[in-house]
């Protein structure tokens, strides 16, 4: 019987995934589905921990351009605190860094039964993240080059402390944020006046958000939703659920010839 199969994130045609083993931690790999490659990395030597004592994992996956590598991170939770490891391509080892600059806390949230999504963008990678239980969710951000914490701002116009469901999506290479039944895009990065909102009125979920051609594809409940971004309006839908029984989308891929034995 295969084991369980988790997607974590896609960067330039690789993606990072995991398998659950009943006896075991999680195994990640390194896959092209374009070119069939797929590589299994090596345990950082916390994994035998997660047994002993009360740990979150988080997992994520980007591209380092000040390097020119790939690197694979892992956040694990203990009591409020986060341990970093950091896998690269180019080296193919882990490393544990003194990462700085955490504003706080940070504990990541669940939605639905699974992990909020983490996302990379503009060589950071972002989650939403809760500072206590009863306090409002942030955006939390890593630099794979700096290896340090920042935060980046919810738009201004969001009450974020009354918003009970959200998470984050990249579209067309922009950080985006589902609140509810509203989209936010992020035009310039780190500036919180350039956010700008898709209202998404009747979806009874979070929504996976794709981009294509200036179009947005929203998928939910087995349709997909086709939003123009320059006339600011839904031009199609689709009913797919008849086609493809029990439709999930797990994220965006973009076909490349990128070896996950990059190195």
């Amino acid at each position: 019987m295969p084991h369980p199969f988790f997607f974590h994130g896609s960067c330039n045609g690789l993606v990072l995934a995991s398998t659950l083993h009943s006896v075991t931690p999680r195994s990640l790999v390194l896959f092209n589905p374009t070119t069939k490659e797929l590589v299994e990395l090596p345990e950082c030597g916390f994994e035998k921990l997660i047994h002993m004592f009360e740990c979150d994992v988080m997992y994520a996956f980007g591209y380092d351009s000040r390097t020119d590598d790939y690197k694979v991170v892992t956040f694990y939770y203990i009591d409020n605190n986060i341990d970093v490891y950091i896998y690269s391509l180019r080296s193919r080892c882990w490393s544990r860094p003194v990462v700085v600059g955490c504003p706080r806390d940070h504990s990541h949230p669940h939605y639905n039964g699974k992990s909020s999504p983490v996302v990379f963008v503009n060589g950071i990678v972002h989650w939403i993240a809760y500072n206590g239980e009863y306090c409002a969710p942030v955006i939390a951000a890593f630099s794979l080059s700096d290896e340090a914490f920042t935060e980046v701002p919810f738009p201004t116009e969001v009450d974020i402390t009354c918003t009970s469901d959200c998470a984050l999506l990249v579209v067309g290479e922009k950080l985006g944020v589902c609140l509810e039944d509203e989209v936010w895009l992020m035009n310039e990065y780190g500036v919180r006046e350039s956010w700008w909102k898709i209202s998404v009125h009747g979806f009874d979920e979070i929504p996976m958000v794709l981009y294509e051609d200036g179009k947005i594809a929203l998928v939910s409940s087995g349709l997909v939703w086709m939003y123009d971004v320059e006339g600011k309006c839904f031009c199609k839908i689709f009913d797919v659920s008849g086609d493809v029984k029990g439709l999930k989308v797990k994220g965006a891929y973009v076909e490349s010839l990128v070896s996950p034995k990059f190195g």
